[in-house]
């Protein structure tokens, strides 16, 4: 199986479990070869151009030349247990961040058990992105997916599920739990089947988050209160379980990566975003503070976490910190040695010459793009 998500260069997570046991995937890339600025046809591994090869892996990939080619390694194609889940609760229901924190506190655990997924938030009736058989089409909650790879025993999520469904109702009796499970030969018959149809193309901004164990249990009030911040600006939370055990020991002897060091430590990778009509300068800026202050409680949070490239805020304040945090000097270090002239920055850009991507005026203020 030779599968990742997005733009190689930048991608971090991954959709299963498979995935986490192998650890960030870009330690899946065993060669490459870049175009670099000066022209030069540069082969980039963990015994040639180390430097690069380190800091194409997560730090920016375009920023430092054209990758023409990359060799990845693959694994046999895994057998895919699936359960789509919903919490719901009634629309405008005070308590349903409470009942969020609860369910992402578990993630660890559900980690530790080979579980991946993601799920969302969402305080009105709206379109349930995951239906499921007797609910109605638009429902308030907590929703999502969850997978485990290789598994001989059909019951086992549906299993992993009960402690949680019986704590949940314990504490909040007006929830209703509904699943359906699905069992698939081969990651690539699930894909087949889950994969994302909706249309594709629109204006948004988003911000992230990636969330460690801390965050997500030692504080379920703080938690709590992040969750509602979020809702209450930008409308849902979306929580990714794309991390793990294998993430935070991956071998750095392979070539190291460049993505933000908290992934060492991350589970979750939190989202928020907001949505905003085209050709509106003032919606679009109306957007772009909903996202920020839908995303500072998790700022709060955890703040010696990062944000994931791939899908994090082209206006986020400290984005040095927040893209790539202690790795960024060592990045600016090599961008400037194999890019001095900054041929990879559009032109009409104000290049900043003291950053590893390139910057612009846009209404009034410097933002990274």
């Amino acid at each position: 199986m030779c599968r990742h998500d997005g733009y190689p260069a930048y991608v971090v997570n991954a959709t299963t479990s498979k995935h986490v046991s192998l650890g960030i995937e870009f330690a899946q890339w065993n060669n490459m070869e870049l175009v670099a600025p000066s022209g030069d046809i540069l082969t980039l591994n963990e015994h040639q151009n180390t430097d690069l090869f380190w800091a194409v892996r997560g730090g920016g990939g375009s920023t430092y030349g054209v990758i023409t080619s990359i060799t990845f390694e693959t694994h046999p194609s895994p057998a895919i247990s699936h359960l789509t889940w919903a919490f719901v609760v009634e629309p405008g229901a005070p308590f349903l961040s409470d009942l969020f924190a609860y369910l992402l506190s578990q993630l660890p655990s559900l980690e530790a058990a080979g579980v991946s997924m993601y799920c969302t938030s969402q305080k009105a009736a709206s379109t349930n992105p995951f239906p499921i058989a007797g609910l109605p089409s638009e429902v308030a909650g907590v929703m999502g997916i969850a997978v485990l790879q290789d598994n001989t025993d059909p019951e086992a999520l549906a299993t992993l599920w009960e402690p949680m469904s019986k704590a949940v109702s314990e504490r909040w009796p007006s929830v209703t739990f509904a699943s359906q499970s699905l069992e698939f030969a081969s990651w690539v018959d699930w894909f087949g089947v889950t994969r994302d149809t909706r249309p594709v193309g629109g204006n948004n901004v988003m911000a992230s988050r990636l969330l460690d164990e801390t965050a997500l249990s030692e504080d379920l009030d703080g938690l709590s209160g992040a969750i509602e911040t979020a809702m209450s600006e930008a409308g849902r939370l979306t929580a990714f379980l794309v991390s793990g055990k294998a993430v935070h020991e991956a071998d750095g002897n392979k070539g190291g990566n460049a993505v933000h060091p908290s992934w060492r430590r991350a589970y979750v990778h939190a989202i928020t975003s907001s949505s905003f009509p085209s050709f509106n300068a003032t919606a679009k800026s109306a957007a772009i503070e909903r996202v920020d202050a839908a995303v500072e409680g998790l700022r709060r949070l955890a703040p010696d976490m990062g944000s994931y490239l791939n899908e994090g805020s082209r206006y986020e304040k400290d984005w040095q910190e927040a893209f790539w945090g202690a790795n960024y000097p060592r990045l600016l270090e090599i961008k400037r040695a194999v890019d001095p002239n900054n041929v990879f920055c559009r032109s009409a850009y104000q290049v900043d010459r003291g950053s590893v991507v390139c910057k612009r005026e846009v209404e009034g203020s410097s933002l990274a793009t």
